[in-house]
């Protein structure tokens, strides 16, 4: 699937936070998603910017059997895909409202602070989450769906 997401409209993570939060619809932020919006390491645009998304599984890069994050990423790059800024993960929580229950995506980012951001529904509603990721994290879901921009 292929997503079109504006980046740069709220500019600060404190602002992100403060819409969720206040979004006319229950969102629901974890501790992790906190710490990473709140990290020193958290930037968003100063300018608006749209980017192209897509999603893509572990599986449909080449990786049957799991891989390390590093490997997802080089071989992403090689498809033609880049990581996200870190932006996306709250920008992408806010605008994509009618996520299916039990779907789920990860936000293939460089980590901030040992965390990705993961949106989801589940029977509590409308998710911005986070993965902890060790540096040598080995991830055998290959049916995990990740969000990397086309370009």
């Amino acid at each position: 699937m292929l997503w079109q997401i504006e980046l740069g409209i709220y500019q600060t993570a404190a602002r992100y936070e403060d819409v969720i939060r206040k979004s006319d619809i229950h969102i629901s932020i974890t501790r992790g998603a906190e710490l990473t919006l709140r990290s020193k390491d958290f930037v968003c645009e100063t300018v608006r910017t749209e980017v192209e998304l897509r999603d893509i599984s572990i599986d449909e890069l080449g990786f049957k059997d799991g891989a390390f994050y590093e490997q997802i990423l080089k071989h992403a790059e090689e498809k033609k895909y880049r990581v996200c800024p870190l932006e996306v993960g709250p920008a992408i929580r806010l605008a994509h409202r009618a996520q299916p229950h039990g779907q789920g995506y990860v936000i293939a980012s460089q980590p901030c602070s040992g965390r990705l951001f993961q949106i989801y529904r589940d029977s509590l509603g409308l998710t911005l989450g986070s993965l902890s990721l060790p540096s040598r994290q080995f991830l055998v879901d290959t049916s995990m769906r990740l969000l990397l921009v086309q370009y």
